[in-house]
C-alpha cells in the first residue's frame, strides 16, 4: 500500500480544482434543499403505507397488496398526471433532474399498473441492459393519459392472489383442479 497515487482530482490542474471546489460550494444550499426534499418525500410515501396498512388493519397484506393500496390512493392525489395528455411534458418541464422526471414517470406509470390493475399498460424499464429514456417513457405516459378516459376506475385496487403453477399433466385431471385453472 506505499505504492499510492493521488486521485484524479489531484492530477488536475490546480486552478481546475480551485474553480470544482467554489462550484460545489455555491451549489451546496441548493443541492441540500433537493436531498431533504427527495428524503422528505421518500418519509410521506413510508407513512402512507404505513397508514394503508394500519387503515386495513392486517398484519399479513403482501408487500404486493401493500404497493397496490398505496399507488390506488396515489392515483386519486395531486401526484398523479392525469386529464389531458399533454399534462405529461407540463409536469416535466417542472423538473430540474432526470432523476426526478423518471421518477415522476415510473410512478405515474406505477399508479396505473399496480394501483388500477391495467396491465395493459405494463413497460419495462430497461431492455438489452440499456435503460429506457425520459422521453420514452414519457412517451409512453401520454399513451396511458389518452386511453385510461375509455376506462372506469376501481373503487379498490385488484386483489393480487397468487396463481398456481402449470405443471404438467400425467393422467386425467379432475374436474376440481381444471376449475382452479378458470
Amino acid at each position: 500500500k506505499g505504492d499510492t497515487k493521488p486521485g484524479l482530482f489531484h492530477e488536475l490542474d490546480e486552478a481546475i480544482r480551485e474553480a470544482i471546489v467554489l462550484v460545489a460550494l455555491e451549489d451546496a444550499p441548493k443541492t441540500r434543499v433537493q436531498h431533504r426534499a427527495e428524503l422528505e418525500s421518500h418519509a410521506r410515501a413510508r407513512r402512507i403505507k404505513e397508514e394503508v396498512i394500519r387503515e386495513k388493519n392486517d398484519k399479513r397484506m403482501s408487500e404486493a397488496y401493500i404497493d397496490a393500496l398505496y399507488y390506488h390512493k396515489m392515483y386519486n392525489s395531486a401526484a398523479c398526471w392525469k386529464g389531458d395528455s399533454r399534462v405529461v411534458s407540463r409536469e416535466l418541464k417542472k423538473l430540474t433532474s432526470d432523476t426526478a422526471k423518471y421518477i415522476a414517470i415510473k410512478e405515474n406509470i406505477h399508479m396505473r399498473v399496480k394501483g388500477m390493475g391495467w396491465d395493459q399498460f405494463k413497460h419495462a424499464w430497461s431492455k438489452d441492459n440499456r435503460k429506457y429514456s425520459v422521453f420514452e417513457l414519457a412517451k409512453h405516459l401520454t399513451y396511458i393519459v389518452k386511453e385510461e378516459k375509455k376506462l372506469s376506475v376501481p373503487d379498490e385496487p385488484p386483489l393480487i392472489a397468487p396463481q398456481r403453477v402449470s405443471l404438467g399433466v400425467l393422467g386425467t385431471q379432475s374436474s376440481q383442479v381444471s376449475a382452479l385453472d378458470e
